[in-house]
This record gives structure tokens, sequence and C-alpha cells, in this order.
């Protein structure tokens, strides 16, 4: 793991881990999961079933909604949310600290799924960073923002002499066959973020801001599916997010940084 400098005040509004395997029947049994909940009981005291729309399966009988059962975690403040299922773990929070807070959660929700039954290999690891940069002074024109992100995301704005309301843009990296990273980013205003889900985040009122949403994934070969251990899933999760961070820092100037409060790598 590559070690980096702290942010005081990182912009990230989410930062999201998860990762997927073959389908574990005893996972998405609520009785399965109450042992885990009994030893997190302290730091996530709420225990919440849900179910996850699917879609449509057309039967002889009818039509029929198929649903995913899961189990959440919530922490006190809900502000950080454990969800499993049969084929899932995810882990969310809006209070992102640093990078090895989450990294310890990973490893130790991991060793406990791990636990809990048999999981034949991992499918997919994917680490989110929902990033909202505001900055006061650049106010509601969306061309105050070339001194704080990169030149190479704000170009777009200067393509017409006519009043600029909005920009927003994709980009989809592939470094590896198994590994990319997209670039969600935008002057934008008002939020990027549901404020009322199961996940609480701080609401930060309808003003302008930048978004930079980096997804970095991993997803096994077509011809193999590897072992699962919380030591695999770590050091795929270290390669992203090297990756996400280099594409943060490469989104932003050194004025940026000094808004956040010192040069580093992604909410960190």
């Amino acid at each position: 793991m590559t070690p980096t400098t702290t942010y005081p005040n990182p912009p990230v509004r989410i930062a999201a881990f998860e990762v997927r395997f073959p389908p574990v029947d005893a996972l998405a049994s609520e009785a399965a999961v109450r042992p885990l909940h009994r030893e997190l009981r302290t730091t996530f005291p709420f225990f919440e079933p849900f179910q996850v729309p699917l879609g449509l399966q057309i039967q002889p009988d009818g039509v029929v909604h198929e649903v995913a059962r899961r189990v959440r975690l919530s922490s006190r403040t809900r502000r950080t949310v454990v969800s499993i299922g049969a084929d899932i773990a995810i882990i969310e929070t809006s209070e992102y600290r640093s990078f090895e807070e989450l990294r310890a959660m990973v490893w130790d929700l991991m060793g406990r799924i791990q636990g809990l039954d048999e999981i034949l290999g991992t499918s997919r690891v994917g680490l989110r960073y929902v990033n909202e940069i505001r900055i006061p002074q650049v106010g509601d024109d969306p061309l105050g923002w070339p001194p704080y992100i990169s030149e190479a995301l704000v170009a777009p704005m200067r393509l017409s002499s006519k009043p600029l309301q909005i920009m927003q843009g994709a980009v989809v990296y592939r470094p590896e066959e198994t590994r990319g990273v997209v670039l969600r980013f935008g002057a934008l205003k008002g939020r990027s973020v549901d404020l009322g889900g199961p996940l609480r985040v701080p609401d930060l009122g309808d003003g302008p801001f930048f978004l930079l949403d980096i997804d970095s994934y991993w997803e096994n070969p077509p011809d193999e599916l590897p072992e699962f251990s919380p030591q695999g899933v770590v050091e795929v999760l270290d390669r992203l997010h090297n990756a996400a961070q280099d594409v943060f820092e490469a989104s932003i100037t050194d004025k940026a940084r000094g808004q956040f409060g010192a040069p580093g790598a992604i909410g960190r």
C-alpha cells in the first residue's frame, strides 16, 4: 500500500466498498447474519432486513417481482452502513476520514463473513469515491473552476462564448483486462447524493460544486474465479485505491489541494 499524506478536509461525500462472490444461500438468511450482528453490535447497533428489486420474471401463473434479500447493519448515526446478501457485501460511509480506516473495516468484515459460510471465490471488488468539491470563491459561474480543476476536465467549458449553465462528462479507463476506473465529472449545482436514503449524508446545501465521482473496480478473468480470502480482497482494494488516487490527483490543482488542507491522496 502506497503511503500518503492525509487531507484534513477531504471533499469525499460518500466512500463505498463492494465485494461480490458466487451466491451463498446462508448469507441471505437473517438468522445466519444475526451472529455477526451480535459481534458488531457496539459499532452497528441497528439490524434491518430489506429487499432489493431485481426486475420482473414472467411465469406460467403470472408476473413475479424478483427481489434479493439483504441485511443492513447501521451505526448509531447511520453514517456508516454495512449491507450483506447472498452474493454481496457492501460498506458505505459518509464520514470518511482515511483509507486506512476504511481498509481496516474491510479487513475485519471479510474475516467475519468468511467465518459465516464457505465462499467459493471472488468475482468483483469495487471502491467508489463520490467527491463534491465546494469552494465559495468559485460562485455560480462554472467558469470559476479552472484554477482548481485540471485543464483536461474544464477545457470543454470554453467551446462556446455563450453563457454556461452546467458541464458534465464521463471517462472510462481500462489499465488491465480485469481492472477499470470510471470517472464521472462536472460543474454542477445542488447535490449528487441522496439525502433521504438509509445512509445519512450531511446536507451541504444546493450551491455549486465540482463532481469527481471515481469508481475503481476489479472483475475476475473470464476463465478464472480467484479464491476468496480477506488478504486477497484487501490486496485488490489497495490497487483500486491507488488507481482512484491517481485519477483524483490528476483532476485537481495545487490551489484545490490548498482548500483541502494538505497535499496527498484522495480523502487522506
